[in-house]
């Protein structure tokens, strides 16, 4: 179960990053 939550943690942790990078690239582009 640990094991589980951290990993959802990580994902949304990526999920955020992710969302930065496409929000970059929008204004970028």
């Amino acid at each position: 179960m640990q094991q589980n939550m951290h990993y959802g943690q990580q994902n949304s942790l990526v999920a955020r990053m992710e969302n930065a990078l496409m929000r970059k690239r929008r204004t970028i582009s």
